[in-house]
């Protein structure tokens, strides 16, 4: 994840789109565990954040999208 965040730093820094794959353990693979969630800007959430799960929503983000700091 620290490279995937690097990259979409450098993507953004040059403007250019980026996609990352974000490999999250998944336990059920369907969605119903909430093992594999992120977190992702979502401008209409009250936070301005909601959670992703990676097998259902992902495992393919816009780079632009994921809150790289809430990924350690």
């Amino acid at each position: 994840n620290a490279m995937l965040a690097a990259v979409a730093r450098l993507a953004a820094a040059r403007r250019v789109p980026c996609q990352v794959s974000v490999d999250m353990p998944m336990c059920c693979g369907v969605g119903a565990c909430l093992t594999c969630v992120i977190r992702v800007a979502e401008p209409a959430a009250p936070a301005g954040w909601a959670w992703a799960r990676t097998c259902t929503e992902g495992p393919v983000f816009d780079a632009a999208t994921v809150l790289w700091d809430a990924l350690g």
